[in-house]
């Protein structure tokens, strides 16, 4: 389980059962530190956001690979990891495409019945 969502099951147990912050964290697995942090925001994080969703809008059929050499590019400072988990958060990666169905160039036909001796040749390589 992630700690996210350790946290939030620590929280659950304060509200519902009117439990204290130690116990809870201790009963979720999780340090009480965890309990008392609050996430920053970076500015930096946010532009960086709003190009990747400005570069996928424009260009929908580019994945990741491509957006992040758009936003770099576009004077970002941005790694493939960071791209990739804000690319993932922001929903965007696309439907996974079904395979087209190929059909055979050329139909099969019956294999022809041998009626008389040395009409029908095969080979063994038994």
């Amino acid at each position: 389980m992630r700690p996210a969502l350790r946290k939030k099951v620590a929280g659950y147990l304060q509200d519902r059962y009117r439990v204290r912050t130690r116990k809870a964290a201790q009963n979720s697995c999780i340090a009480r530190a965890t309990m008392y942090y609050k996430k920053k925001s970076d500015p930096q994080v946010q532009s960086l956001r709003i190009a990747i969703r400005d570069a996928a809008s424009k260009r929908p059929r580019f994945g990741w690979r491509r957006i992040l050499v758009l936003v770099k590019r576009e004077g970002h400072h941005v790694g493939e990891y960071r791209l990739r988990r804000i690319y993932r958060e922001e929903g965007l990666p696309l439907r996974q495409k079904s395979p087209k169905r190929r059909r055979r160039a050329v139909a099969r036909q019956a294999k022809p019945i041998a009626v008389a001796p040395n009409e029908v040749w095969s080979m063994d390589y038994a």
